[in-house]
């Protein structure tokens, strides 16, 4: 059953027109050796189109999301282009658009995204170096669970290792275990000394969907 209800405003809803003129030239002579020059009128359409949602916990009250979401599409014709463009339409393109950036922020979809796993390791000792190195020749063959048992093992000797806390995140993540995901994400992340792409994009991702989780559950039971 719903544990949450939605509720929303419509804030833009409008199509602006703006008027300009083109150049076109047509033939005064038979061989259109000479040309004249006319202005056409013409037409910029611009529609927008945007509202807030805001969902309410109906146990506390509690208003757990709340969101401004946009649409906007334009188009241009002028007189003599054979076709007019119906604002009617383009005001339902850019509704179109505001409501699936809205479902996209709300509800797990289906995508795909490249993660990158590390492959340098600094402050291990030397025959550990070896050992992860050798973890990588397992990611060749496809078998990344193997991989992360390794890392696994060798965090227990460096709990502070960037590199094995960052690559066991990608571990978890792949399962679809956010959580633990994050955790190792969020300890790589405070542990570093300087900006890393890597580690900063894990975690701005995981979050992100942990949040979508979050909000799934308010609305539905678990």
């Amino acid at each position: 059953g719903v544990q949450g209800i939605w509720t929303g405003a419509v804030l833009k809803n409008n199509v602006n027109i703006y008027p300009f003129f083109e150049k076109r030239f047509k033939c005064i002579d038979d061989k259109c050796k000479r040309t004249k020059e006319y202005l056409i009128r013409c037409f910029r359409k611009e529609a927008n189109f945007s509202f807030v949602a805001k969902l309410i916990d109906v146990a506390t009250g509690e208003v757990v999301y709340s969101k401004e979401h946009k649409g906007g599409r334009y188009g241009r014709y002028c007189l003599d282009s054979g076709y007019v463009i119906s604002s009617e339409s383009l005001l339902q393109q850019a509704k179109n658009q505001a409501i699936s950036n809205f479902l996209r922020d709300i509800a797990p979809y289906k995508t795909t995204y490249s993660v990158k796993i590390k492959e340098k390791i600094e402050e291990v000792a030397g025959e550990d170096k070896e050992t992860f190195k050798n973890s990588l020749r397992w990611l060749e063959s496809k078998d990344l669970n193997k991989a992360c048992d390794i890392w696994e093992k060798l965090l227990e000797k460096y709990p502070n290792n960037i590199t094995l806390l960052y690559n066991l995140g990608v571990c978890y993540e792949t399962k679809s275990n956010l959580k633990d995901a994050y955790s190792f994400y969020k300890k790589a992340y405070n542990l570093l000394s300087k900006p890393d792409e890597d580690v900063i994009n894990a975690l701005k991702r995981v979050e992100n969907l942990l949040k979508k989780q979050y909000l799934l559950k308010k609305v539905f039971k678990r």
